[in-house]
């Protein structure tokens, strides 16, 4: 991966993923556990969840195109 590359990548935070995915904290910790979403990171600690927005957008895309059902 290219400096480039690295530098566009962005975590977000849970109030924000919520937002962008439209499902409660319950729910995707949910689909985490059944491995039905991307997995978060902890950059700062095992306190701290984020997950790369990248891989939020890619699993938005799948079910917007309807590859999941």
């Amino acid at each position: 991966m290219t400096a480039t590359a690295r530098a566009a990548v962005r975590l977000i935070r849970m109030t924000e993923l919520e937002k962008t995915v439209g499902l409660g904290a319950s729910t995707i910790y949910r689909l985490i556990q059944q491995g039905r979403f991307p997995k978060p990171l902890h950059p700062l600690g095992n306190k701290i969840a984020a997950w790369n927005s990248h891989e939020v957008e890619a699993w938005v895309a799948e079910r917007c195109e309807g590859k999941v059902a």
